[in-house]
C-alpha cells in the first residue's frame, strides 16, 4: 500500500470539478429537491429550499422494521421515532422526551414514569400513553427469531433481559419493574442508545412486518416517514400539526446515500444536496469556496486503536488466564511501547486537519461520568510520544534487532465517521517500524473479519477503531467479558469486575467512584491505544443552511435534524 493514495484519488477528483466551474454556493434553483415553500406561506419566511437533503454514507444495513438493527445503522428512524428519555442536543445530558418525569422507587429496582400527554403518532394512529407504552415493549421483546431478525442484534436482547414488566398506574403512569437493579437502565431506555423507540404497536400490526411496500410503523417525531429507496435514500415530510416539542423549518428532510466522498462533494458543489459529511481534506476545499462548517456540541466520536491479544480461557471466569499467554500484545511493556512510538502531533495535523482533542483515556472525557483529572497528568510518561522510551520498553521486553517484536495490522480499516483510516494506520506502521518493531499488513475482508472475530482467531492483531457511543457502550463492545461481545478486543478482568458491580448498582455517587476505577484499569493497562476525539462536522450551503444544534456524541453522529435551521 502507497501512503496517501486515497487521499490523493479524492483530491484529484474534486480539483477537477472545482476547476470545471463549481464555485461559492449559490442558492439552488428550483427541482425536484429545492422548490417553493408551503402554498400560502409568507414568501420572505419560506426557506430556500422545501426539501433539505444531507449527503451521507450509506448505513450498512438498511430495513423499515428497526428492530434488528444496531446503533451504527439505527439513525436512520430518528427523525420519526422518539424516546422516553431524550438528549439535550446542546449538552448531550438526559432530559424528558415522552416522558415528563421518572422516579426510582423504593425497592431499588423498579422506577414511575410520567408520560407527556397529548403526543401524536403519525398518520391519525392516536395518542401515545401508557397503553401505547406496553404494547410498544411488547413488540419489540416478542421473540423476532421466525420474521428473520437476528435475535442477538435486536432490542429484544436489551430489553429483555433488563424490564420485567411495565404496567399502567394512571391516565398518564406507568411503573417499569426491573429484573434486578441495574446501572445501565437510563441509557438502554434512552435516545443515547436510541433502540427502545416509541412506534405504535398496532399499526405494526395493521402492516404485517415492515417492509420496504408498507413503510415503517407510526411514530411521535418532528418529521414522519415519507418513502425511501433502497441504497439511495429515505425522505421524511414535517408533521401536517404542531408537534410537542419543535416545529421543523424544513417541509421535507432526505438522508441521500453516498458511497463515495467525492461523490458527496460533487453533489454539494452541485447544489444537488445541501449539507453533506465528508473527510477532512475535502472540508477544507469545501471551505475555500464558501461552505461551512457546523459541528457537533458534545465530544463524542474519537479514532483508537484496539488491540486484540487478550482474551480470556473462560468468560465466566474473569481469573482464568489468557487463551494465548504468548502474544506479544499481551505484555503491557509493548502496548505501551507501541503507543508511546506514536508521533500523535503529526498524525493530528495530517490527517484530523489539527482539530483533534487529546485523548487521554479512549472512552473517558472531562464532560462525562468517572473523568479523573490525574489522567492527563501522567499521560505524558504512560502515552507520550518518546521513540527512545519506546525502545527501552522492547528491550525490556526481550525484544531487539535480531529478535523484534512481530505483529499485524488488519486492512482495510473500516470506516467510523472520519476518513483516511488505511494511510493513517500505514504512517503509524511507519512510526513502529523506526522504533524496531516488524509490522505485517493483514487484508482480511469483513466476512472474514467477523469469523475470526466470533471465534477469538485474531490475538496479535492491531485494528483501527472509532465510535461515537457512550462510555459504557464503547467500553462492552471492543473487549470486555461483561457483554455477549466476543473477541472484539483486549479484555481486562480488573475492569470487568468492576463493569459487573456498576451493571447493579444505581446509586450515582457510588456509580461516579466505579467508573473512575474502571478507567484506571484501562488507563494502566493500556487496553487501546488512544489517537484523538475527533469533532463530527456537516459541510453545509450557507445560503440555505443557518445553523443545526446536534450532540454528534451519539452513535451516527446525525441526529436531532429538525433542528436543521434554514436561511432566510
Amino acid at each position: 500500500m502507497k501512503l496517501h493514495t486515497a487521499f490523493l484519488t479524492i483530491v484529484g477528483l474534486t480539483s477537477a470539478l472545482l476547476l470545471a466551474g463549481c464555485s461559492a454556493p449559490s442558492s439552488p434553483a428550483t427541482g425536484p429537491a429545492a422548490t417553493t415553500g408551503d402554498a400560502g406561506a409568507n414568501a420572505t419566511a419560506d426557506p430556500k429550499v422545501r426539501r433539505m437533503v444531507m449527503a451521507v454514507t450509506p448505513p450498512s444495513t438498511e430495513s423499515n422494521d428497526p428492530r434488528g438493527q444496531r446503533g451504527p445503522t439505527n439513525w436512520v428512524y430518528r427523525p420519526f421515532y422518539e424516546f422516553l428519555v431524550g438528549v439535550d442536543p446542546a449538552s448531550g445530558k438526559y432530559i424528558p422526551q415522552l416522558a415528563t418525569k421518572w422516579e426510582l422507587q423504593p425497592d431499588g429496582q423498579s422506577f414511575k414514569f410520567t408520560l407527556r400527554p397529548g403526543v401524536k403518532f403519525h398518520q391519525d394512529k392516536g395518542e401515545f400513553g401508557p397503553e401505547a407504552l406496553i404494547d410498544t415493549f411488547k413488540l419489540e421483546t416478542r421473540d423476532a427469531a421466525i420474521e428473520g431478525i437476528n435475535p442477538s442484534s435486536n432490542i429484544r436482547g436489551a430489553l429483555l433481559p433488563l424490564i420485567d414488566s411495565i404496567e399502567k398506574t394512571g391516565p398518564n403512569e406507568v411503573l417499569m419493574k426491573l429484573k434486578a437493579p441495574d446501572g445501565t437502565f437510563m441509557l438502554t431506555i434512552s435516545e443515547q442508545r436510541g433502540i427502545f423507540y416509541m412506534l405504535n404497536a398496532k399499526h405494526f400490526a395493521e402492516l404485517g412486518v415492515p417492509n420496504y411496500q408498507t413503510g415503517p410503523a407510526a411514530g411521535t417525531g418532528p418529521y414522519q416517514f415519507k418513502e425511501r429507496a433502497e441504497g439511495q435514500y429515505i425522505r421524511y415530510e414535517r408533521v401536517p400539526y404542531q408537534h410537542w416539542n419543535v416545529r421543523a423549518d424544513f417541509p421535507e428532510f432526505e438522508f441521500r446515500f453516498m458511497k463515495e466522498a467525492s461523490t458527496r462533494m460533487a453533489s454539494l458543489l452541485a447544489n444537488e444536496v445541501h449539507m453533506a459529511e465528508l473527510p477532512d481534506d475535502l472540508k477544507l476545499q469545501a471551505q475555500s469556496r464558501g461552505y461551512t462548517l457546523l459541528a457537533g456540541k458534545v465530544p463524542g466520536l474519537r479514532s483508537f486503536i484496539k488491540i486484540y491479544c487478550c482474551h480470556l480461557k473462560d468468560r465466566n471466569d474473569l481469573d482464568s488466564g489468557w487463551q494465548h499467554p504468548d502474544s506479544p500484545l499481551a505484555d503491557v511493556r509493548v502496548r505501551k511501547a507501541l503507543a508511546k512510538a506514536i508521533d500523535l502531533a503529526q498524525i493530528n495535523k495530517s490527517f484530523f486537519r489539527g482539530q483533534g482533542e487529546v485523548m487521554y483515556n479512549a472512552h473517558f472525557h472531562p464532560t462525562r461520568q468517572g473523568w479523573d483529572p490525574t489522567w492527563e497528568k501522567r499521560y505524558p510518561a504512560e502515552y507520550g510520544y518518546d521513540p527512545e522510551a519506546a525502545k527501552k520498553l522492547l528491550a525490556d521486553a526481550g525484544y531487539s534487532a535480531a529478535k523484534p517484536m512481530e505483529t499485524n495490522i488488519v486492512f482495510p480499516t473500516e470506516g467510523y465517521g472520519y476518513s483516511g483510516g488505511d494511510d493513517m494506520m500505514e504512517a503509524i506502521a511507519g512510526m513502529w517500524r523506526a522504533v524496531g518493531v516488524k509490522v505485517n499488513y493483514a487484508t482480511i475482508d469483513t466476512a472474514r473479519r467477523t469469523q475470526l472475530t466470533q471465534t477469538q482467531g485474531m490475538f496479535n492483531h492491531l485494528v483501527l477503531g472509532g465510535t461515537a457511543a457512550d462510555t459504557w457502550t464503547g467500553i462492552t463492545s471492543y473487549g470486555s467479558a461483561a457483554s455477549t461481545y466476543v473477541g472484539t478486543g483486549m479484555e481486562v478482568p480488573e475492569a470487568d469486575k468492576l463493569l459487573n458491580k456498576i451493571k447493579v448498582t444505581l446509586d450515582e455517587t457510588a456509580q461516579e467512584k466505579l467508573w473512575r476505577d474502571i478507567g484506571e484499569a484501562l488507563f494502566t493497562q493500556h487496553r487501546e491505544i488512544p489517537l484523538a476525539w475527533i469533532p463530527v462536522e456537516s459541510t453545509v450551503n450557507p445560503q440555505v443552511v443557518a445553523g443545526y444544534t446536534f450532540p454528534g456524541g451519539i452513535t451516527g453522529a446525525w441526529t436531532h435534524v429538525a433542528n436543521i435551521k434554514a436561511a432566510r
